[in-house]
């Protein structure tokens, strides 16, 4: 039985379900926007589904933080956008401001990660998909144009998930990306 009673919801706002304890959510077709930080820390978290006729367009930054129970995503063909937001990092005492998205920062346990349906999604932003230290599969959205630096955390391993400066893991477990065909 879901959570959410009716349609016409259009937005889940910002830390909405700031550590939900459920195991289980569906998110309603008529929802546009994720919003920032909303299902940050869901530990409990083990399914996500996107409503059949899903008309997502947003995915806000870290919206799936820590989500350390979810093995399994795929998104839905309306997202149109990763948000990012303006973050701070030192390497080497040198200062690095980018724009990043974190959206499935810390999801340790995610294994499958689809974006194939994502028809409209041309961009992956800088940290959308870092601290997955189990993820085996990541299938690409179709029309791809960018993937942005760092998008995947740290390829060369330099730095860690729990280092003292917060920096993300490299995806170590990562057997296989699928490619948009063109």
């Amino acid at each position: 039985d879901g959570i959410f009673k009716s349609e016409g919801l259009q937005t889940i706002d910002d830390g909405a379900f700031y550590f939900l304890a459920r195991d289980d959510l569906t998110i309603p077709a008529s929802v546009k926007t994720l919003g920032q930080n909303c299902l940050i820390g869901a530990d409990l978290l083990k399914s996500v589904t996107f409503a059949p006729g899903s008309r997502l367009e947003t995915l806000g930054t870290y919206a799936f933080n820590d989500c350390t129970a979810i093995e399994y995503i795929k998104l839905p063909e309306s997202l149109r956008t990763i948000s990012t937001a303006t973050s701070a990092y030192y390497v080497n005492g040198v200062e690095y401001v980018k724009n990043v998205a974190g959206t499935f920062d810390g999801c340790v346990n995610l294994k499958t990660l689809d974006m194939s349906a994502c028809k409209y999604l041309e961009v992956l932003p800088t940290y959308v998909i870092t601290g997955c230290t189990s993820l085996e599969t990541l299938l690409l959205p179709p029309n791809l144009v960018k993937i942005d630096d760092f998008a995947f955390g740290d390829p060369l391993g330099l730095m860690r998930r729990y280092s003292s400066d917060g920096c993300p893991a490299p995806l170590t477990s990562l057997k296989e990306i699928t490619l948009p065909p063109n």
